[in-house]
């Protein structure tokens, strides 16, 4: 018994045409997608954003925080440092 290629399901499926604004679309969205991951990776944010020496754990009112005149200012340094 011999198979014919030409009885075959796949041969008898036309090929389909390259629809050139179905690529475009499909590109511009993939290129979409690439920008939206590569910005939330070059964020920077909390800790990182803070530029502070490691040294300082925390400090209030942050850079850019909008406060009263009068505000308390705080610095809190990891064990063992001490403002002077």
């Amino acid at each position: 018994m011999t198979t014919n290629s030409t009885n075959s399901p796949d041969a008898n499926k036309p090929k389909r045409k390259l629809d050139k604004e179905q690529m475009l679309i499909s590109i511009g969205i993939a290129l979409g997608l690439v920008l939206i991951i590569f910005g939330f990776r070059a964020t920077q944010t909390g800790r990182d954003e803070s530029g502070l020496p490691d040294e300082i754990e925390r400090m209030s009112p942050a850079d850019g925080d909008r406060v009263l005149r009068q505000s308390q200012i705080i610095v809190d340094f990891v064990e063992g440092y001490e403002a002077v």
